[in-house]
């Protein structure tokens, strides 16, 4: 009996091209199904890896409890409060301790008020800027002599005992780099490691004979100095020191600043001032760095007595390589999205965008795969049907039982052939094989279906 005169490898090729697509309406709803299970599958996964969430929870170093950077912390947390996240503040020793935590991962700081002067990018490499937002003027301060003109340097000091503050401190830290910058070398017993008030109260009783102070004019100890007649030296070369220390900047403090009715200071003062610097990790979230950018900006846009309005937060004096985020945010502002909706709304919105392009090409291949799979697991079977037809074909005559399983074989082939939605270009090849369908049901005696 002749064979089957459809070129079976033929029809293959033609499904391993995709151009049979058997999809039922049912088939149709199980694809829709499944592209819409895999790309909320996509973004969760891909939100989760490429840009988690930010955190509920952020531990900031400050200073001490009764300190400058202190009070700015506790100001940043009832903002971030506000925003549905907790910022944890974290009391230290001050900046040195700062850097040491914000350097260490086991610390669990992301975020620190830094003097400037004190990083080190090549020592603390994981470390990144966001912005300076205060002046701390550095104020060496003396007790005048009745007769003894008043220094402009810390050189008529030196040969007295000098408070600079406790070793790794920021104040010690940078005393000792102006008196170096002045050639300067105070031995280390004439070094005093007080601090703050008890370094003004120390010398108001003679028991030192100047003292470095890193603090803002308006600070209790400042304002204790000033008002016992201590006189804070005015830097005559205070350009020069910027211009070699680029982490200091000059600063006036003009005639009567601090209390007209009392003329403080009785005389202009020029003086030279680190900055407060927030330091973050490098692997803090960026909604993070973005919202901190914004607080820090409601925070410190005030004008104070040595700054003018808007200006901070700044750009200058930053010791480690600025953020992203930061420059960001000084170029254009808030997020577009954050300018309008809540922190957490924005937020998921704009890890949607980010993570849309990858999901996209991702699901769009398969959107278009998928259907053709399915088509090709449809032609499958009826291809299996018709090999089990050629095989009853094979054998020629067949007993009545047998025949009878053999057009039930035809009929569910020609039901699948009825149900295809198959590519208008392809009409040709189903009734090729349907003609074929009805040349085997002819032989085995059947009479063709209409």
């Amino acid at each position: 009996m002749s064979r089957n005169p459809v070129d079976q490898r033929s029809t293959w090729q033609l499904l391993r091209a995709g151009e049979f697509v058997l999809l039922s309406d049912r088939q149709l709803t199980r694809v829709a199904i499944v592209l819409v299970l895999v790309l909320a599958g996509l973004f969760w996964a891909l939100l989760q890896v490429l840009e988690p969430p930010p955190p509920r929870r952020v531990v900031i170093t400050t200073g001490g409890p009764s300190g400058a950077y202190h009070a700015f912390a506790s100001r940043y947390a009832e903002a971030f409060r506000r925003e549905g996240i907790t910022l944890e503040v974290r009391p230290s020793a001050g900046s040195v301790e700062n850097l040491a935590r914000l350097a260490d991962p086991a610390a669990g700081v992301a975020i620190g008020l830094v003097q400037s002067g004190l990083g080190d990018p090549q020592r603390q490499p994981g470390l990144l800027s966001v912005a300076s937002v205060a002046h701390e003027p550095v104020w060496l301060l003396h007790r005048p002599r009745p007769g003894v003109p008043r220094p402009d340097s810390p050189i008529p000091l030196a040969g007295g005992v000098i408070a600079v503050g406790p070793e790794g401190s920021g104040t010690r830290v940078v005393a000792l780099r102006l008196l170096e910058a002045h050639g300067i070398a105070v031995p280390p017993q004439r070094l005093s490691p007080l601090s703050g008030s008890e370094a003004v109260q120390a010398l108001i009783d003679g028991r030192v004979d100047a003292l470095f102070l890193v603090a803002a004019v308006d600070a209790p100890s400042v304002m204790q100095a000033l008002e016992a007649g201590l006189v804070p030296v005015s830097f005559a070369r205070a350009d020069a020191l910027v211009r070699r220390m680029p982490w200091l900047t000059k600063v006036m403090l003009p005639r009567g600043v601090v209390s007209l009715a009392r003329d403080l200071p009785a005389e202009d003062v020029s003086l030279v001032a680190v900055a407060a610097n927030l330091v973050v990790r490098e692997d803090l979230h960026p909604a993070i760095t973005y919202l901190l950018m914004d607080v820090a900006t409601q925070v410190h846009r005030a004008p104070t007595l040595l700054s003018a309005p808007g200006e901070f937060p700044s750009e200058r004096q930053l010791d480690f390589p600025q953020s992203a985020q930061s420059q960001r945010y000084f170029r254009s502002g808030r997020p577009f999205l954050q300018r309008y909706l809540p922190f957490w709304v924005a937020s998921l919105l704009e890890r949607l965008a980010l993570t849309l392009m990858p999901a996209l090409a991702i699901v769009l291949p398969l959107a278009r795969w998928l259907p053709g799979l399915l088509g090709w697991r449809a032609m499958s079977r009826i291809l299996k049907l018709y090999h089990e037809i050629e095989q009853l074909d094979a054998r020629g005559e067949l007993d009545p039982q047998r025949r009878a399983s053999a057009l039930a074989h035809l009929d569910r082939v020609e039901g699948l052939l009825r149900g295809a939605n198959l590519g208008a270009r392809r009409h040709i090849e189903k009734y090729h094989l349907k003609a074929h369908l009805e040349m085997l049901r002819a032989r085995l005696g059947a009479r063709p279906h209409s």
